[in-house]
């Protein structure tokens, strides 16, 4: 048995300037309330919309000088003083205002009432015939499966977005390995079977060839840098060498022009020089040399003993300076032979690894390779990637858009179980008015179905 409304408590609210519960027979499936005008059956009527939908009741939509949530209060009440009490299936809910709304506390399923006044009765008669369907569908509508019917549509516009952006993000896979197709040399086998087969294929090959390239790479640089530093070590030898042979021609020319005895004598010059400084002949005046015996001015011996001493310097300064340079000289070749030593050892290693070659070229074409494995290898990877990402969004598309017909043809039975029912309803209504306009008006009969044909005209049928 359906529910019903079981007793509504008013006070404070409109007519209602004193307390009022009234009871109603849960049994009986209409309760009609009759009265004079200004008996308070709009106030009955205007506390239901108030408790069950948070509405004002008939003075909702009407324009008045004072607030609306003002006008409903009774008169000698104040608002707080407003309640409206209803109980409903063994529940019940108390509503109050709350500044310029409605305040309703109680269960979470409040009964929501449909309340159609003579204002929707004229407004539907004046309506044009496309508006009268909105103002009816409050009593033929069947709001939660319209709410079903929306989810449907929400759940089947989410689903088409997805299924459109892993479609372009295939698309975007898809036109990537066509390009790195193209850019191959368009092969034969076709986009998807050359990117299948290049990223089946194992990496560690082109690894394993990057590192030995990488190697011999490294080794021919190696071999440069120890060219170019046998160069320097061997021009360091010719220059030491040069300077050596310069000073050594320096020192024959030397030793060639002194006698031999010289060498003996510089001590003795020394001795000389030394007796000169410390004698007591006075300035001018002869003394009997040393060395000699031969009578001469103490100035005139200085003299000549510093000319002796100045030769004999200049000798072993030279002497020294072939000495250094013979040491350079050896120092430059032993290092000009270790450089190339070692330069004879990588350029053997290398031609035992690869043959011989042009130093440059050799380098070049090494490194040609390994940028050749490089671009092999990153786009093994790239295309593995865009075949992945493509593979990946392929059967989620189509398992999305699987669930996206099963969507519509859902949608399609709700709608039209709920076109029928809309359907029933207006053919109920189109039967009702024409058995009742022919009882009013018994001699002027209608065709059959006139309201409903009207109805149908205004779009009021199949038009949802």
């Amino acid at each position: 048995m359906a529910r019903r409304i079981e007793s509504l408590s008013i006070r404070g609210f409109r007519g209602a300037s004193k307390p009022v519960e009234i009871s109603f027979d849960p049994a009986s499936p209409i309760t009609l309330i009759f009265g004079e005008n200004g008996t308070g059956k709009s106030t009955i009527c205007d506390a239901i919309d108030f408790v069950c939908n948070g509405r004002f009741g008939s003075l909702q939509d009407k324009s008045t000088s004072v607030r609306t949530s003002d006008a409903i209060v009774a008169i000698g009440s104040a608002p707080q003083e407003v309640e409206v009490q209803l109980a409903y299936a063994g529940a019940r809910w108390l509503a109050k205002l709350k500044g310029a709304k409605v305040d309703v506390k109680g269960p979470d399923d409040r009964p929501s009432a449909h309340i159609l006044r003579r204002s929707d009765i004229t407004r539907v008669v004046e309506a044009a015939p496309k508006e009268k369907y909105e103002a009816l569908k409050l009593f033929i509508a069947v709001p939660r499966i319209e709410k079903a019917e929306k989810s449907l549509r929400d759940a089947i516009t989410a689903i088409k977005k997805e299924v459109d952006a892993r479609g372009q993000t295939k698309e975007r896979a898809d036109e990537a390995l066509g390009a790195l197709w193209r850019a191959a040399g368009s092969p034969d086998a076709g986009v998807e079977a050359w990117a299948r087969d290049i990223a089946s294929q194992e990496p560690r090959e082109i690894e394993a060839r990057l590192k030995n390239l990488g190697t011999k790479l490294n080794t021919l640089n190696a071999i440069g840098a120890a060219r170019d530093q046998t160069a320097t070590a061997r021009a360091r030898h010719e220059q030491s060498s040069a300077a050596y042979a310069s000073v050594s021609q320096r020192a024959q020319t030397a030793a060639a022009g002194a006698p031999a005895r010289q060498k003996a004598l510089i001590g003795l010059l020394r001795e000389t020089q030394a007796f000169l400084g410390s004698a007591d002949a006075p300035e001018g005046q002869s003394l009997a040399c040393p060395v000699c015996g031969t009578p001469s001015t103490a100035a005139h011996l200085r003299e000549h003993v510093a000319a002796q001493l100045h030769e004999f310097s200049a000798q072993a300064a030279l002497q020294a300076e072939l000495e250094q340079a013979t040491r350079q000289r050896d120092a430059a070749h032993s290092a000009w032979q270790s450089a190339a030593e070692s330069l004879r050892a990588l350029e053997a290693l290398l031609q035992d690894a690869d043959g011989a070659g042009d130093l440059d070229a050799r380098r070049s074409a090494v490194q040609a390779a390994m940028d050749c494995d490089r671009r092999a290898l990153a786009d093994r990877n790239t295309i593995q990637q865009h075949l992945q990402s493509a593979g990946d969004k392929e059967a989620p598309i189509i398992q999305a858009f699987e669930t996206q017909l099963r969507l519509e043809r859902m949608l399609d039975a709700v709608e039209g179980r709920r076109k029928a029912y809309v359907d029933g309803v207006l053919r109920d209504i189109s039967t009702t008015i024409d058995a009742l306009y022919a009882r009013i008006h018994p001699k002027e009969d209608l065709p059959s179905g006139t309201a409903r044909a009207i109805a149908k005209q205004a779009g009021w049928l199949n038009e949802r």
